[in-house]
């Protein structure tokens, strides 16, 4: 009888032991499904982050000269339809290089008309050059531009950089104004568009200039 209640005994604890190791091991599971969810979580953060940061900004120096003395010193001045990027470069600062369609020439030292060039800006999509923004694709420009020399033309062969950048870029807005992408320059007073009132993204007073008006200005500095 003894034998009896015994064997009943260890069976009973045997029985509960094994419950318990049951449970321990659904929650163990459990536990690790929970980490590996949070670390998912985890990563997708890291891809959220990465893909809505902002650019880096680096600030320098630009060289500006008088309206006048700009025109004469770049070897072209067009309106220009920008296309795809064709690459970038590096040193000694980032910058991007675009194709770039003619539409119209305020300014040409070329004694070849060309259709088509390679414009060199400050900047790239990752590291932005005194805040400005990169071109996009089928954006309108006036620019004042120098051609480039040295090794660099082996690559592009019509490439050309922006005379005092910002200084010198003319958004085309529509309706036959365009956007000055730097300070307000007192010499252009008076083609400025008074009717229209803007400001850039960083809240600063931006000038609008009538397009006729801008390229006549340009084209009476133009030495023959």
């Amino acid at each position: 009888m003894k034998n009896k209640w015994l064997a009943i005994i260890l069976a009973f604890f045997v029985l509960i032991g094994g419950v318990i190791y049951s449970t321990g091991t659904v929650n163990s599971k459990q536990g690790s499904t929970n980490i590996a969810t949070q670390t998912d979580h985890t990563s997708a953060d890291k891809r959220i982050d990465k893909s809505t940061s902002k650019p880096k900004s680096v600030h320098g120096q630009i060289q500006i000269f008088p309206f006048e003395e700009a025109v004469n010193r770049s070897d072209l001045i067009a309106k220009v339809r920008i296309g795809k990027k064709s690459g970038e470069l590096n040193e000694p600062v980032p910058k991007t290089v675009f194709n770039a369609q003619i539409l119209e020439t305020q300014k040409s030292d070329v004694k070849v008309e060309l259709e088509s060039i390679q414009i060199m800006q400050q900047g790239t999509d990752e590291i932005l050059f005194n805040d400005n923004p990169i071109f996009n694709e089928n954006e309108e420009y006036i620019l004042f531009l120098k051609k480039a020399v040295g090794p660099i033309t082996q690559e592009y062969p019509d490439l050309y950089w922006i005379t005092g950048e910002e200084s010198n870029m003319y958004k085309v807005i529509g309706d036959q104004l365009v956007e000055r992408q730097a300070f307000i320059k007192n010499e252009l007073l008076d083609i400025q568009d008074k009717s229209f009132v803007a400001k850039q993204s960083s809240g600063k007073p931006t000038q609008i200039l009538d397009e006729a008006e801008l390229s006549k200005k340009i084209k009476s500095f133009v030495k023959n």
